[in-house]
């Protein structure tokens, strides 16, 4: 039997999800000649060398940001006051919320990986190793919202369903399945939540109501009730903290907003061709 090339991208099995009574099924797609015993420890998952890395600038601050008007979805990094694009979908889709982190296993090579997802109307996330590529991470039971890349060197992940019920956050970290890392009780953030959060630089879990008039930022601390910490007379959708305190945000506008917790937002940039923001990733 001849050998698989080198180029053909396993996907990542997550197993034993779903046996918690009340968590959603995370299910793979695809894959190539993988048992499905193996788990993200075992399974050697190396990116394509005929792959070329992302386009990511070395130094610290750059923008990146996502668009709700353009399909197939693409990745603009601004500057010198122009939208760049440094990725762009393979499928006539969306792409709604990003995160650029590490490949969940160590490889001898390291580079980043662009990890997205399509809130519209898609239960799968995705990566990439460079421009042109895509493939699928898992699917979910419903409708991924937002993906980030967090804490503990994990990649994390929402449901959501506006007003309807409770939103969950998981998180997927090397070797184990996805777990619900915080469950957002609407009662408690002004009774909506489209699914965006982040963390602080100190790996803080905020939450931002979405697409809804009169959207708020909370602080979730994991034992405590959710505080207010930011409030506007539009929405936020995703966003992206640059300090403890100072974030840049979108709106579904084409303005890029920049703010600082319990005071207010000033446009920092605008889109030249009126694209919706969406999601906005500093790095």
């Amino acid at each position: 039997m001849r050998a698989l090339p080198l180029f053909i991208v396993l996907v990542l099995p997550l197993l034993a999800v779903g046996l918690v009574w009340g968590q959603p099924q995370l299910t793979v797609g695809p894959t190539v000649e993988v048992s499905p015993l193996t788990t993200l420890e075992t399974l050697e998952i190396t990116p394509p060398e005929n792959i070329d890395p992302l386009p990511l600038p070395k130094a610290k601050g750059a923008i990146f940001v996502a668009t709700l008007d353009i399909k197939p979805g693409v990745v603009f990094r601004i500057a010198s006051g122009a939208e760049h694009v440094i990725y762009a979908r393979k499928r006539p889709e969306n792409l709604t919320s990003f995160d650029f982190g590490p490949w969940l296993r160590p490889t001898p090579k390291p580079r980043q990986v662009l990890y997205f997802c399509n809130a519209v109307n898609d239960k799968k996330i995705w990566y990439a190793f460079g421009p042109g590529h895509e493939a699928v991470l898992g699917s979910h039971s419903t409708y991924v919202r937002e993906v980030d890349w967090g804490p503990g060197k994990a990649l994390y992940f929402s449901e959501a369903s506006g007003s309807a019920k409770d939103g969950r956050i998981y998180k997927l970290a090397p070797g184990s399945p996805p777990t619900v890392f915080y469950t957002v009780k609407l009662p408690l953030v002004g009774g909506f939540w489209a699914g965006h959060f982040a963390f602080d630089p100190g790996g803080r879990l905020h939450i931002s109501n979405g697409n809804t008039s009169g959207a708020q930022i909370w602080a979730c601390p994991p034992a405590a009730k959710p505080k207010s910490v930011f409030k506007t007379r539009g929405s936020i959708l995703g966003f992206h903290f640059t300090d403890r305190k100072t974030f840049l945000y979108t709106d579904g506008s084409p303005r890029l907003r920049k703010a600082q917790l319990g005071g207010s937002g000033s446009v920092v940039f605008t889109s030249p061709k009126n694209h919706k923001y969406c999601d906005v990733v500093v790095r």
